[in-house]
């Protein structure tokens, strides 16, 4: 009997389904060895069941890119987890034969150098496809962090009232957004890594094993954070831009201006608690982009750390505030070396 091993590139391999990489299901996260099945025939495919909650693994497959868009401002942790972990796994092939049985070419005997080349490749694999995977995750990052930096700035830059000169301006402000994003993402890395650490060893001590079926711990990898940050950033700026671009300048000659309380009975608008309430939302009292850039878009971190590591959420909490702190304090230093006050503008104090 021969040994029928067809040689293989090293570079294909890296790249083909052979990897220790598994998708999730979306709705209970168990590993599931593939999310969809092809078949033969053009645009013909089944999505594949979950056999731990009988349900469609990840439905997203199907779904165009503006649907998971749609999906990120709404912050569904279903996108989340279809983005993060299912993110361009193979699928089970059907109806595909071997091209040599097709043609009816007989098989060789492969030489002892071919057979012991191919081994190597396959025993070298494991590690390569994880150093391959973490260098696309590691890229998309970069691609999607520059973008959305880029779209930060412009709706800073177009908020700020003291501009005069646009190129030095610009560059100011893309570089706040830049050092403020990078230092708030190795806050809220370092933060998470030792949360895991710190749930590792409390699981450990007390003899709490996670469970087998948790895909979220076993496909965990550090550039997955800044994407989730990136992911979860999507919303805050959303409504960044929607109020960049139909936000109504406040003008002091402007002609019969509406009072608080406008359309409100006159027993509540009368009322000194509704009109302190009232003063207090006010657009001159009332920073929406900071309540947007900071609230909203803590709170839509929280909930994509939330997603990534499953944990409570006060924890994930702690971790964005440690973000926080960190982009602060880094701030607030350079503010005291280079006076470049804009890097506070939408800091915690």
């Amino acid at each position: 009997m021969y040994l029928s091993l067809r040689f293989t590139p090293l570079s294909s391999i890296v790249f083909t389904s052979n990897t220790p990489h598994m998708p999730i299901c979306t709705q209970c996260t168990c590993s599931i060895p593939y999310l969809y099945t092809v078949y033969q025939t053009m645009n013909n495919l089944r999505l594949e069941q979950c056999p731990n909650c009988s349900s469609f693994a990840d439905p997203y497959v199907e779904h165009d890119a503006l649907t998971l868009i749609l999906d990120l401002i709404l912050l569904k942790r279903e996108v989340y987890r279809h983005l993060l972990f299912n993110r361009g796994s193979e699928p089970r092939h059907m109806g595909q034969t071997d091209a040599d049985d097709i043609q009816g070419a007989p098989r060789q005997r492969p030489s002892r150098s071919k057979v012991y080349i191919v081994l190597f490749s396959l025993a070298l694999t494991p590690y390569q496809v994880t150093y391959a995977i973490a260098q696309d995750t590691w890229s998309l990052v970069a691609k999607l962090g520059l973008s959305l930096i880029l779209v930060d700035a412009v709706i800073r830059w177009r908020g700020n009232k003291d501009i005069f000169h646009f190129n030095y301006a610009f560059s100011q402000v893309v570089s706040a957004c830049f050092l403020d994003t990078l230092v708030f993402h190795l806050g809220v890395t370092v933060a998470s890594v030792l949360l895991l650490k710190s749930m590792d060893w409390f699981r450990t001590a007390f003899n709490r094993p996670y469970s087998s079926k948790l895909g979220t711990r076993t496909e965990f990898r550090i550039p997955l954070v800044s994407l989730t940050l990136f992911y979860s950033s999507l919303t805050k700026l959303f409504l960044l831009l929607l109020l960049a671009i139909w936000q109504s300048p406040i003008s002091p000659t402007t002609a019969n201006p509406v009072e608080p309380g406008t359309g409100l009975p006159n027993y509540i608008a009368q009322h000194e608690l509704t009109r302190s309430a009232l003063t207090l939302l006010d657009e001159s009292h009332f920073d929406r982009a900071w309540v947007i850039r900071n609230v909203l878009g803590g709170m839509s971190a929280g909930f994509g750390l939330r997603v990534l590591l499953d944990c409570h959420p006060i924890l994930t909490t702690l971790a964005v505030l440690f973000g926080w702190c960190s982009k602060s304090l880094v701030a607030q230093f350079i503010d005291s070396l280079t006076g470049m006050s804009i890097t506070l503008e939408y800091s915690i104090p």
